[in-house]
């Protein structure tokens, strides 16, 4: 999925609205970060997972994209202050998938 067609499937989306999209073929998750004036932005590779380079909001910068806790999904915006002091216990999204049972 590319920018053009997450802004075909989600129009009217405000500012830092987050878009989750699976492809059921190949069982990925794709997560894009609308930037504002229709834009779309890939976030896959950083959100839920502790980077120097997190996702950050597109209009206020002092707040960054996380997960509301280790054991739920749900997208959410943090202070980085707290992004930078978080400890997770889990790998992050990218190690979600290939964790063993």
């Amino acid at each position: 999925m590319d920018t053009t067609a997450v802004a075909n499937l989600v129009q009217d989306a405000e500012i830092a609205h987050v878009h989750f999209h699976r492809n059921r073929l190949n069982d990925n998750i794709n997560i894009w970060l609308n930037t504002g004036e229709g834009q779309w932005k890939n976030c896959s590779d950083r959100w839920a997972t502790i980077t120097a380079d997190p996702v950050m909001h597109p209009k206020y910068h002092f707040l960054v994209l996380d997960t509301s806790g280790e054991d739920t999904w749900l997208p959410t915006y943090i202070t980085l202050s707290t992004y930078r002091t978080r400890q997770h216990a889990w790998g992050g999204l990218m190690n979600f998938y290939t964790a063993d049972p």
